[in-house]
């Protein structure tokens, strides 16, 4: 779950300062693109956290990883700045909605014990996913586009959701 929503972020975060200046925004608002996702994920990790203790992890992972998948491919079709600010916070509530709840989901599964180890591998898992956005992003880019390439890592992400539900 989280390493395919950080597949999305991690290219989201790689290509977004370069797309956005090719659309025509300057460095002051790429700036503002990204803290406007940012300041969206803080805000919402410790309520979607509170949510998920009141309704379960799974609804809320779902919620998180639907939006992400919204708001990809809408970010690499705007072309402007109140675009990108309207939507780049949408990927940021996202993020905030699943990163919290896949760590208190793992901290729910794993025994006392292992709790560590568990830890451990959800972050290496976590890193994978992030790393491997920006580079599997480029050679789509290459080959497809903003738009495609931002389509297909959508479409990705809805597939893991699915799972999700299927679980």
């Amino acid at each position: 779950i989280e390493a395919v929503m950080y597949l999305g972020y991690g290219a989201f975060l790689g290509f977004l300062p370069i797309y956005a200046r090719k659309v025509g925004l300057n460095d002051a608002e790429i700036a503002i693109v990204l803290g406007a996702q940012l300041v969206l994920a803080v805000v919402a990790k410790p309520i979607t956290g509170r949510v998920s203790d009141r309704i379960g992890r799974i609804p809320v992972i779902i919620i998180g990883l639907l939006l992400c998948a919204a708001a990809l491919p809408l970010i690499f079709r705007s072309e402007s700045l109140t675009a990108f600010v309207l939507l780049a916070p949408l990927l940021g509530l996202g993020v905030g909605a699943v990163t919290p709840v896949t760590n208190a989901l793992i901290a729910d599964l794993a025994s006392t014990r292992r709790l560590g180890a568990a830890m451990g591998v959800f972050g290496t898992i976590w890193d994978i996913g992030e790393s491997a956005g920006p580079m599997i992003a480029g050679f789509l880019i290459g080959g497809l586009g903003y738009a495609a390439t931002f389509d297909v890592l959508a479409a990705v992400t809805v597939a893991a959701a699915v799972g999700v539900m299927a679980l």
